[in-house]
């Protein structure tokens, strides 16, 4: 892997933020701290095309029906409750 240097100069925000998170041992230089968040970017940005991918996929099927949001939200908040009764018992 080839490493191409070039100077970027930030926001004044986000410089102070780079430069706390060095200062706080999240990553051992502000070059380190940059590489992190544009392959953070990166590995986002091919989420959602995989994500939208795989729903263009699912609404082409011939199984895909009708979505019922206010159902699946109800499913959702039991499947949720009843995780957190499991947690308290």
């Amino acid at each position: 892997m080839s490493v191409r240097t070039e100077t970027l100069k930030l926001p004044a925000p986000l410089e102070r933020y780079v430069a706390e998170q060095v200062e706080q041992g999240a990553y051992p230089s502000r070059q380190a701290a940059i590489v992190a968040a544009v392959a953070g970017e990166k590995r986002r940005s091919e989420q959602r095309l995989w994500l939208k991918a795989e729903l263009e996929k699912g609404v082409r099927s011939p199984t895909a029906g009708v979505l019922n949001i206010e159902n699946l939200i109800l499913r959702g908040r039991a499947r949720h409750t009843a995780r957190q009764r499991r947690r308290s018992a």
